[in-house]
């Protein structure tokens, strides 16, 4: 029985393989929120300095207000971080999602959900689930894949995971 991680986590890959020019998507997407942009990396940088100073919630609303805004990769990933730190994976892993989606070369929002795995796993270890372990470290490997695909070193992205 699937979980309903692995059952997002398929459809995540389903929608990430039939998109064949993302990057150019984002652009457009961005053109068309050209007008928010300013005031959406404000936001972003408020949601930092607040996420900084240890402020998650008020961190979590500058960038869900970004991303009111105009969808923006940048505002995905620290609310993705921030929702890791949280404990709540389910949230962190969409967010990421979403920002690969938008733009799958980011390679710094695959290091992050790297960590989710991580922590994934130790949990699923701790409950005695095997199945939970084993879907888990596909993503892990399969984020580790688009690392490299994007030009990591395969040395540092296998000692990031040793890290994690």
């Amino acid at each position: 029985m699937e979980s309903e991680i692995e059952k997002y986590l398929n459809n995540f890959e389903n929608k990430l393989k039939t998109i064949e020019a993302s990057s150019q998507m984002y652009s457009a997407i961005k053109a068309i929120n050209s007008s928010n942009k300013t005031k959406c990396d404000q936001l972003v940088a408020e949601g930092v300095a607040l996420h900084q100073r240890g402020m998650k919630k008020a961190a979590l609303d500058k960038f869900d207000a970004a991303l009111n805004l105009e969808i923006d990769v940048d505002a995905l990933n620290n609310k993705g971080y921030i929702l890791y730190e949280s404990g709540d994976y389910s949230e962190a892993i969409r967010a990421f999602s979403a920002a690969i989606l938008l733009l799958p070369q980011f390679t710094n929002v695959y290091m992050n959900r790297l960590k989710v795995w991580a922590a994934l796993i130790r949990t699923y270890e701790f409950k005695g689930d095997y199945a939970g372990i084993e879907v888990a470290k596909k993503w892990l490997f399969w984020d580790a894949d688009q690392m490299i695909k994007f030009g990591e070193s395969p040395d540092a992205v296998s000692n990031y995971i040793e890290s994690l």
